[in-house]
């Protein structure tokens, strides 16, 4: 199932302080916060002051508009989910915590400027930060947060009306303003280093080999893939050293609602109950649509206010863009509802979503386990189609074999002797080629994916986190 979660992620990140926590779904209120502080255009720096107290008002306004589309789904879905499957929700959600992982940015603050020269000008500012980071201690992961400092350049041009932004540039955080691979500092090399996968245990989470290092705990040297298409430059800003902030063109920000939906509910038969979990997971996206709307809006308010023709023109195409390309994804997107297999008082139902793409059509599923009470169905597990298998169920790695494939000895090079005196290749015993073993991938399942099992679906009932 399709949700919103990438555009939010994206609109989070260019704003500052954005917290997510529960909440009810609300409306944008018509007024922006930032519209509030009236902008002085008066000189570069009077300009930038303003410029970042309009940007602190319009977050603090909309803070509560973004955090209601962190519901969890276990207040989404209840009214439709057995009382079990909810209490286990509330389980997991409890255990997940409350922070999401977005960064928790700091304000501008101002650090010096630029002297003006032919009507232009730069103020630099820095920024404060809280990332929240993965760390690997004795082969587990846990989170941290870290603080990190952000360096911006906003440049100003000298117009009509006073000192309006024409840049506002932020330093890259991938490669702190090089430009080059933070991997290789552009050398399209890399040394050998401790395996981020298990922290240089050699282990994953459950205590066997991390596959990604296949147990050695190291990375080997050898040709950097970060850059490998950009030829040592930085892939997030294009080695130019810095982003810029004022075009949002990171695809989160879009127009207006798209699509009225009327509320449906019927839990009287497993098909119908199926339809009004999607109707409640249909409503709850046209909400979110409405606050990303809000707060696109407003940012185009704060862009108006203080940017010059060039930054609104280019939010403006943005929008526009997004919008169109949201309501072509929207038409082009169905979900199919699968008669129930219903055996006394429980039943299970497929729900198939197509999505049309410029590759193809796209085609994920998911299963439905309900049971009746009272002449009613709920729902009482849910099964999304496995994304390590694609719904397959088979060890992408053997294609369900369960055993590795004899290739040739990279010792010998398939010829099974020893180069230096002719003997049988210790490699390989003579063989030439490499013996089959049982696959690392899949060994608590033999030929079936390592994730779901071979169930093909991803459970709740089934997932560690809710235990």
């Amino acid at each position: 199932m399709k949700h919103l979660k990438s555009a939010v992620a994206l609109l989070a990140s260019l704003l500052v302080c954005l917290a997510a926590a529960s909440a009810e779904e609300k409306t944008p209120g018509a007024a922006p916060a930032g519209a509030a502080v009236k902008a002085d255009l008066s000189s570069p720096r009077a300009a930038f002051e303003s410029f970042s107290k309009g940007l602190e008002a319009l977050t603090a306004e909309h803070r509560k508009l973004l955090s209601s589309m962190q519901r969890r789904e276990s207040e989404i879905y209840a009214k439709v989910l057995t009382p079990g499957l909810v209490e286990l929700l509330k389980k997991g959600e409890a255990k997940q915590g409350t922070d999401d992982g977005y960064m928790k940015e700091g304000p501008l603050v101002y650090v010096k400027e630029e002297p003006a020269k032919d009507g232009r000008a730069a103020v630099h500012a820095s920024q404060k930060n809280t990332v929240t980071e993965a760390d690997f201690v004795d082969g587990k992961v846990r989170m941290k947060e870290v603080q990190v400092t952000a360096n911006h350049r906003l440049e100003f041009v000298k117009a009509d009306d006073g000192w309006r932004a024409n840049k506002w540039l932020e330093e890259c955080r991938e490669c702190k303003g090089t430009g080059k691979c933070a991997e290789c500092g552009g050398t399209r090399k890399t040394k050998e280093t401790r395996c981020e996968g298990c922290g240089g245990t050699g282990k994953d989470q459950e205590g066997e080999g991390c596959l990604m290092c296949e147990g050695t705990g190291r990375l080997p040297a050898g040709e950097c893939i970060l850059c490998a298409d950009t030829g040592g430059k930085c892939g997030s800003c294009g080695g130019e050293g810095f982003l810029r902030r004022d075009r949002f063109e990171d695809g989160a920000l879009f127009a207006g609602e798209t699509a009225g939906i009327g509320e449906y509910f019927d839990l009287s038969t497993p098909e119908n109950a199926v339809k009004s979990y999607l109707n409640l997971e249909d409503r709850h996206e046209a909400a979110q649509r409405g606050v990303i709307a809000g707060l696109s809006m407003a940012i185009r308010g704060i862009i108006e206010s203080w940017f010059g023709k060039e930054a609104l023109a280019a939010i403006d195409a943005q929008i526009k863009k997004n919008t169109e390309a949201l309501k072509a994804e929207m038409a082009q997107t169905r979900k199919e509802i699968g008669a129930a297999a219903v055996e006394g008082d429980t039943a299970t139902v497929v729900m198939t979503l197509r999505s049309k793409t410029e590759e193809g059509e796209e085609v994920a599923r998911a299963s439905f386990r309900l049971v009746r009470a009272d002449s009613l169905w709920r729902i009482d597990d849910r099964g999304m189609q496995c994304w390590n298998c694609n719904g397959e169920g088979v060890c992408l790695d053997c294609k369900g074999s369960g055993k590795t494939e004899s290739e040739k000895c990279p010792i010998c090079d398939g010829s099974g002797k020893d180069d230096s005196d002719g003997s049988k290749c210790p490699g390989c015993n003579g063989s030439g080629t490499t013996p089959v073993e049982p696959c690392p991938s899949c060994k608590e399942c033999p030929g079936k994916c390592g994730y779901c099992g071979g169930a093909k679906y991803a459970w709740d009932r089934s997932r560690k986190d809710a235990r």
